[in-house]
């Protein structure tokens, strides 16, 4: 039987209660960056597929709305880049005959100089691309891209794109300290992001368990005086400005919920709890049963805990 590819809604710092769709396997993305919570991509591809179908999706989504309650958006995120999916444009249109909340796709944004990626998108109504860099040294270094990808096509890419749109785009920037959060490297991020004309910018830092050890965060007060680089300032996405995300219902929460969200990404309790609707020490304790049943394992990232799928 078919992993369930509706899930949550989840709690999402930007979007607020979001109910996800997953449309790719595990790491099927065409980069490998740096600070990703789900590791490396074995192998970066350009190659689009219906690794999801429309009938999938069909199946899933009836029964999830019925479970979700309240949610404000439906956003295509999840385990790996979704413009990689060759009927995203079908599916969007699906959802958008189930659901009147806003469609948000999560993208790193590197498919978008292809036609047929920026038709599929067009009938989002907000897309969430990400740029990171500013060389192509610093992509290399960061994003790791598929053969085939330059800074260039990316910027290109997301530039037509903006032309052609008529939704919301939300530029995401994420900085990581000693690598691309100086102050030259940043205004020259900038100077891109005026190129692309996004409706606004939003920071980023490492919040959560990055595929390398040398990715920290910087601290929030540098986010500060990074954003006024932009024009107009960028927001910062941080746990300190996040929307409340609290959870509309509370129940018991079950091992397959946390084990099918682990499953997506690692999360402290209080990160599930909110997810799931669920109080945060019952959260709590069953994390810690399933580690004690080897199905869970927990881990300290950026000074919190963690709990992660082997």
């Amino acid at each position: 039987m078919k992993k369930n590819c509706v899930f949550g809604p989840v709690p999402s710092r930007r979007f607020g209660r979001s109910l996800g769709i997953d449309l790719v396997p595990l790491k099927v993305c065409s980069m490998s960056c740096a600070y990703c919570q789900l590791g490396k991509t074995a192998e970066p591809t350009l190659e689009r597929k219906a690794y999801v179908t429309l009938e999938d999706v069909q199946r899933d989504l009836p029964g999830a709305l019925e479970r979700a309650g309240d949610f404000d958006v439906a956003t295509f995120s999840g385990s790996g880049e979704p413009t990689l999916n060759s009927s995203l444009g079908d599916i969007i249109r699906y959802v958008k005959t189930k659901t009147r909340n806003p469609i948000v796709v999560l993208t790193n944004g590197t498919l978008l100089w292809m036609p047929e990626v920026r038709e599929d998108l067009r009938v989002a109504d907000v897309i969430a691309p990400s740029l990171d860099a500013a060389t192509d040294e610093m992509l290399q270094r960061l994003n790791r891209p598929a053969p085939g990808l330059d800074l260039e096509k990316i910027v290109s890419g997301m530039e037509e794109f903006s032309a052609e749109f008529a939704g919301e785009i939300r530029l995401e920037v994420f900085l990581a300290e000693g690598v691309n959060d100086s102050e030259e490297h940043v205004a020259a991020i900038a100077s891109l992001a005026r190129r692309i004309g996004p409706s606004r910018v939003e920071l980023n830092t490492a919040e959560r368990r990055p595929t390398e050890d040398w990715v920290r965060p910087v601290p929030y007060e540098r986010l500060l005086e990074l954003a006024t680089f932009f024009d107009p300032p960028a927001d910062i996405i941080s746990s300190r400005s996040s929307p409340d995300g609290a959870a509309h219902h509370s129940h018991e929460p079950s091992a397959e919920e946390i084990l099918e969200y682990l499953a997506r990404r690692p999360a402290p309790a209080v990160e599930l709890a909110k997810a799931l609707g669920a109080p945060d020490d019952a959260v709590q304790a069953l994390c810690e049963k399933l580690c004690t049943e080897g199905k869970l394992r927990a881990e300290t990232m950026l000074e919190h805990e963690v709990f992660v799928v082997p």
